[in-house]
């Protein structure tokens, strides 16, 4: 669910249209970037994407 959106961090909006009030993202895409934020937050919190090297800085 993680890997191939690493480094991303804004919905796919209709248009590429963002951060204007003309924009629109479709409630699929919006659920799907909260279930990737939940996953990445979960993931943190047990310590796995330290583990796995993710986490260097």
């Amino acid at each position: 669910m993680i890997g191939a959106c690493h480094g991303e961090r804004d919905q796919a909006s209709e248009e590429g249209i963002s951060h204007n009030e003309a924009e629109f993202t479709r409630d699929e895409d919006a659920v799907r970037g909260t279930e990737l934020l939940t996953e990445v937050v979960r993931r943190l919190v047990r310590g796995e994407l330290e583990a796995a090297g993710i986490n260097d800085d």
